[in-house]
């Protein structure tokens, strides 16, 4: 019998050397590591600004469900970044579902309303968060531009008056500043005549000598 067992411990070392035996839960290990790598690389291409491709792996990095909304906010990011409104506002509006207090995503799907020429939906957003945020200077950056591109020159006074006072360092204030001088010009030259300036206008013209 002692020989017999000297016999078979060899065999024993030399199939287990043979048959690799597989370790509980190896595969999942090695799966998770290949989803990572895909978010790994996708944030490579993002950072080169190749965001085709970065939108290709974020979509193959959100397969994993540890990774899925990281791979869905930065693919809505990217979305963005690759002006695919329609996609990011859909990646967005997802995000904000799931996380309703989180500013960043408001201003997000804010700036994105904006930018697909949805303003009334993007300044009822923005005016909420400078209200909740009144010590974010971007955000009210943001909503002054919104504001201009509406023509709500009143509001756009009255908003500049604010990041002036709060943000007098803001580089953004001087270009609001010569943006709403070079409007309120233009007003003042296109202004209609009144009946005193026309009345005016026709004395002149019948006097030319009093010129």
């Amino acid at each position: 019998m002692k020989k017999l067992l000297f016999f078979l411990i060899p065999l024993i070392f030399f199939s287990c050397a043979s048959f690799r035996v597989p370790v509980p839960g190896e595969t999942v290990a090695k799966k998770n590591n290949i989803y990572a790598e895909y978010m790994n690389i996708a944030d490579a291409y993002n950072d080169l600004g190749k965001y085709d491709k970065a939108i290709t792996y974020y979509n193959l990095a959100k397969a994993n469900k540890t990774l899925r909304w990281s791979a869905n906010y930065k693919l809505a990011h990217t979305y963005a970044m690759n002006k695919n409104w329609e996609q990011a506002q859909k990646l967005y509006l997802e995000l904000y579902k799931r996380d309703p207090e989180n500013s960043s995503i408001q201003m997000s799907i804010a700036y994105i309303y904006a930018m697909n020429g949805k303003l009334s939906s993007a300044e009822n957003i923005y005016a909420a968060l400078v209200e909740k945020n009144p010590e974010n200077a971007d955000i009210l950056v943001n909503y002054i531009n919104v504001l201009f591109a509406m023509e709500k020159y009143d509001e756009v006074e009255k908003n500049l008056a604010v990041l002036k006072e709060k943000f007098k360092d803001n580089t953004n204030i001087s270009p609001f500043e010569k943006k709403l001088e070079e409007i309120n010009s233009a007003d003042t030259e296109t202004e209609p005549q009144t009946a005193d300036d026309e009345e005016n206008q026709n004395e002149t013209s019948e006097n030319p000598e009093e010129k």
